[in-house]
């Protein structure tokens, strides 16, 4: 009770015995395969309703935006040697959501987590702080 559990990018499998295909049918948020994800995600809010697709459509718009800005930071030798990924997103990412989305706080700070464990996989680090971007 009272738990987030963030599932991620998974399947269910099986449907006897298995406590998360439970968990799932009860809040109503399994999604069978023909379901037409135009973005390739699916975001169930705490609420049991979905994320609409649109707003997520513009916060991978504005995301891909402030990685490419980052992406041009690399190699730039006027900022501190030790300014990362997570400085940079920090400084802009949250605020450039809040004006491209009208969506609460809470909606805007779990994207930001979602964008960002995205890349912590890509680049195969605990920390975008690892991330340097000199």
């Amino acid at each position: 009770e009272n738990v987030a559990v963030d599932v991620g990018a998974q399947f269910i499998h099986g449907k006897e015995k298995n406590i998360l295909y439970e968990i799932c049918e009860q809040l109503n948020c399994i999604s069978d395969d023909s379901n037409n994800m135009e973005n390739g995600v699916l975001v169930i809010l705490s609420d049991g309703t979905e994320l609409d697709s649109e707003i997520m459509q513009k916060a991978k718009l504005v995301w891909d935006d402030i990685a490419e800005e980052a992406q041009a930071k690399f190699g730039d030798t006027t900022i501190p040697a030790h300014y990362s990924l997570a400085d940079y997103l920090q400084k802009h990412l949250k605020e450039r959501l809040s004006s491209s989305l009208s969506c609460s706080d809470n909606i805007i700070d779990g994207l930001i987590d979602y964008f960002s464990s995205i890349e912590l996989i890509e680049n195969g680090c605990l920390s975008l702080s690892d991330l340097s971007l000199i």
